[in-house]
């Protein structure tokens, strides 16, 4: 196992960002310079805007259509977790899979772009039980999406923008490694999928496999044949004999407390901004994106079947990025006790904490599991049964209620208690200065 570059020790004390008159001095630092932005969110239809796909090799793997996501607003599925699952359940969902055997296999976690706008929609995003969600540098968002249990699948006949120039199941489009990813990948025992890596990220990575598109001219087409990359895991296989990814807990009931949450807004950028909007009669937030203008929104889909991206749990977790320039940086992650996180579910809204620590099950295993969610007792915290995508924040980004409107010009410094509309405000880490700087993606 390669060894990761080594940082400051971290301070230990976890406090989450308040909302006083002091946010102003904050926020007014505003976001890197990159042109003026008046957000306004508006319910568009989708434009035309899909890449055409070269033709893929047919797909052999079996697997089924998400779930309806009506189906996951019903408590009737039985609190799993956090430390004993069934067998054929998932534990990074809560949910029972249609091929057992799949669970056997290492979890794939693959890096999936954001930007530019011709590599959305992604492709198997609503099949992935688990999807994180990191800032890169230069105003850029990305996401490292894991898929284990059963896997994606071309859903033809499904209402939406479904690709017609698709022949089989893909999943992307592919890009490059980043620094954080082998964290994640060590925490969630699996191996990495990524187009490419700088130099200076390669020789920290492990247990990866590097997707070389055809298409070399255009990575916004570096789509994966799920058959491939299932193909692959089951290669791992061998090095994966000993897994532990238990440490979620699932319940679907309603569970007490919280604050109502109907809106999250989160500006990555002034020019990568996403809302996610609790929709009642499904039981989950639906994602909806800038188009690289700040101001005009639109519901996201996966390429794959045309469906809208619907997560029953949406968590910031508050974490500390350092930025060695504009695009090499880390993400601390690894062996702490106990930091901040908000969890959105069920249209609430609930201060929680995130933990990598070192506790008996580590000691007596020497294995790691998954980053897991407790309350202020230390007690594991509810997920709903289904989806979850992880948005990982600075850890000095303030979050408050703003009013309740569609319109978020001028917004971050308006705060309104009760609205049910939240502001998470994506605090940039600060860029070291630097003079020369080895290649980078």
């Amino acid at each position: 196992m390669k060894s990761i570059l080594l940082f400051a020790m971290l301070c230990t004390i976890a406090i989450f960002p308040g909302c006083s008159a002091s946010l102003s001095t904050q926020i007014n630092g505003g976001y890197p310079a990159k042109g003026s932005a008046t957000p306004a969110l508006t319910e568009t239809v989708m434009a035309e805007r899909t890449p055409t796909l070269t033709s893929l090799p047919k797909n052999t793997t079996t697997g089924s259509p998400k779930p309806s996501a009506t189906s996951s607003s019903t408590p009737t599925a039985m609190p799993v977790g956090p430390d004993d699952f069934p067998v054929d359940i998932n534990p990074l969902s809560g949910l029972p899979v249609d091929n057992v055997e799949l669970l056997n296999l290492p979890p794939a976690l693959v890096s999936i772009s954001n930007a530019p706008l011709p590599t959305r929609p992604q492709a198997g995003l609503s099949f992935s039980p688990l999807v994180f969600e990191i800032y890169i540098g230069e105003g850029v968002s990305r996401y490292l999406t894991i898929f284990y249990g059963d896997y994606p699948m071309l859903v033809s006949g499904s209402p939406g923008d479904v690709d017609d120039e698709l022949e089989d199941a893909v999943v992307g489009p592919i890009r490059s490694g980043r620094l954080p990813y082998e964290k994640l990948r060590q925490l969630y025992n699996g191996f990495l999928v990524f187009a490419s890596a700088s130099s200076r990220v390669l020789p920290y990575l492990d247990e990866y496999y590097i997707f070389y598109n055809e298409e070399k001219q255009n990575y916004n087409l570096a789509f994966l044949p799920v058959a491939e990359l299932q193909n692959y895991a089951e290669q791992m296989l061998e090095n994966h004999s000993k897994r532990a990814l238990h440490g979620l807990k699932f319940d679907s009931n309603i569970q007490p407390g919280g604050k109502d949450a109907r809106t999250i807004w989160i500006p990555f950028h002034e020019l990568d901004q996403v809302v996610w909007k609790f929709n009642p009669q499904i039981g989950s937030y639906n994602r909806y994106q800038d188009q690289e203008d700040g101001k005009t929104f639109i519901k996201m889909t996966d390429r794959l079947n045309g469906d809208a991206l619907a997560f029953e749990n949406i968590i910031i977790l508050f974490a500390d990025y350092t930025f060695f320039d504009a695009t090499l940086f880390d993400i601390e992650l690894m062996y702490l006790n106990r930091y901040p996180a908000l969890l959105f579910r069920d249209g609430k809204m609930t201060e929680i904490f995130w933990t990598t620590a070192n506790e008996e099950f580590e000691a007596s295993t020497g294995f790691l599991r998954p980053i897991r969610f407790v309350d202020e007792q230390g007690q594991a915290v509810a997920l709903k049964h289904g989806q979850t995508w992880v948005e990982i924040i600075p850890r000095n980004s303030p979050y408050y209620e703003i009013p309740a409107t569609d319109d978020y010009a001028n917004l971050s410094l308006k705060q309104e208690s009760g609205s049910a509309s939240w502001l998470v405000y994506f605090q940039q880490p600060p860029i070291p200065e630097v003079v020369e700087t080895e290649e980078s993606e």
